[in-house]
């Protein structure tokens, strides 16, 4: 009875630790008053102890549990003590000796020995989110975020390390990888209080556009775009007079180079492609007018320009007509007509080919005038415009216009109204030649009169000649 008495005592003024511990040698004492003194003595020194089992979701918190035994023994799991610990927004974790977890850790449901009364604290983990960037099947890069209320979670645009994946677009979260299970948006409310999860990203392919700058020169398009895991793009070809493409760059000087024309170019992000381009050696073409008077101008470009051979210009030789020009003086080179074109690949000499005038010859007439008239009619320009292309196809430098008018009044006068008729045409004759470009050919006008024997239409016209 002295014993009994004890153990109230106790359980008066100690502590939950010192009652268990009580119990369990009231336990003992019972049994040794069935059994006998003999099995007191061999049971006396199994003594019972005690494992306190704190919730500690706070510094405050007061809820306990207990395991009470008289041999090793595993620890209670926790999801079966008696007295359930919750901590909302927070997994349970592991055991430790100390309050903060510095202490000796034992897992949930590990042996314990028993041998001495313990206190195991209760350890809490914050409910997370852990990100999963998933921009490919061995991806490992992930960012973890804590909580333990509804939140929204961090942007893709915050989270550290960055989150990419060249050329796609971030599209939302799911709980699957591969895309299946619940969906959240950038920025979404998760409630932590759920647990933890983790959220894969999900990329689709992006479109990205690319400029071409001709740096100088022209690009036919100067926009493209491409979509990831499409046909790339195909570089253009630009033109720059006078210079030779050099290839696509990243910058207009210097950068790196991306590639000639017709390379296909994938690009991961919206860029600008610059055209480079080295100045081509410069070429000159000179002019000899080989035996002739007068001078043409030289002309200079560049390796690969077009360029029109001139015409005669205002180079004559008398009793020679112009026929053209040849990288020979002797007319055995390259021949090359008035107004031929030519591209130019090298420096070069033109000279000036002529041809001996042996005779004159008729070229044409311009008839009937009306009578009494000196004036050229709209009727007959176009036969003017015949005669000069006459005159600049075959290279004629001399061409004598004769008028002619019918016997009329006194001789005097005939020569006057024959002398301005050729003077008509041979200013009219002169525009159609400046129009093709042929100055250099004299032109002269005569007034013959008239002449016996002619009717009075053949009488009233304009003969041309060359020579």
């Amino acid at each position: 009875m002295k014993q009994y008495r004890s153990i109230k005592s106790i359980s008066n003024g100690s502590s939950h630790h010192a009652i268990a511990k009580l119990l369990g040698q009231l336990t003992i004492l019972c049994s040794v008053s069935i059994v006998g003194v003999s099995l007191f003595a061999a049971t006396a020194s199994a003594a019972v102890q005690v494992v306190t089992f704190a919730e500690n979701n706070s510094p405050s918190d007061t809820v306990t549990t207990f395991q009470s035994e008289g041999a090793p023994t595993d620890l209670t799991l926790f999801a079966h003590l008696q007295t359930p610990f919750v901590n909302p927004g927070f997994t349970f974790m592991d055991w430790s000796t100390a309050q903060n977890g510095s202490g000796t850790v034992y897992a949930d449901g590990a042996l314990y020995s028993f041998s001495s009364d313990i206190v195991l604290y209760a350890q809490w983990l914050e409910n997370s989110v852990t990100f999963y960037e998933n921009d490919s099947g061995s991806d490992l890069t992930k960012v973890v975020q804590f909580g333990s209320t509804a939140s929204p979670l961090d942007l893709v645009a915050s989270l550290s390390p960055t989150f990419s994946n060249p050329g796609y677009n971030f599209a939302g979260w799911t709980t699957g990888e591969n895309g299946t299970g619940s969906s959240y948006g950038n920025g979404a409310t998760y409630d932590f209080l759920n647990g933890s999860t983790s959220l894969y990203a999900q990329w689709t392919p992006a479109t990205v556009g690319v400029t071409f700058a001709g740096n100088g020169g022209t690009v036919s398009s100067t926009q493209a775009s491409y979509t990831t895991g499409s046909t790339p793009v195909s570089l253009p070809t630009p033109t720059y007079p006078g210079y030779d493409f050099t290839g696509w760059f990243s910058a207009p000087a210097g950068g790196s180079f991306v590639g000639p024309a017709g390379t296909a170019f994938t690009p991961t992000s919206p860029v600008t492609l610059y055209a480079q381009w080295k100045k081509l050696p410069p070429v000159a073409v000179r002019f000899s007018v080989n035996g002739g008077r007068g001078t043409v101008a030289a002309l200079s470009s560049y390796s690969g320009a077009t360029i029109a051979v001139p015409a005669r210009a205002r180079v004559t030789r008398s009793g020679y007509r112009f026929t053209g020009w040849n990288t020979s003086p002797s007319g055995r080179g390259t021949a090359y007509r008035a107004d031929e074109q030519v591209t130019l690949a090298s420096s070069m000499v033109l000279y000036a080919q002529w041809q001996a005038n042996s005779t004159v010859t008729m070229l044409g007439s311009v008839e009937p005038f009306p009578a009494r008239a000196a004036a050229v009619p709209g009727r007959l320009i176009g036969q003017v415009d015949k005669l000069a292309a006459i005159i600049v196809g075959k290279g004629y430098s001399h061409v004598i216009v004769y008028g002619f008018t019918t016997e009329m009044g006194t001789t005097a006068r005939q020569r006057t109204t024959s002398a301005a008729r050729a003077q008509s045409v041979a200013r009219l004759l002169r525009v159609a030649l400046a129009r093709r470009r042929d100055r250099a050919v004299n032109v002269r006008a005569v007034g013959e009169g008239s002449v016996r024997g002619l009717s009075a239409a053949n009488s009233r016209r304009v003969e041309i000649v060359g020579q």
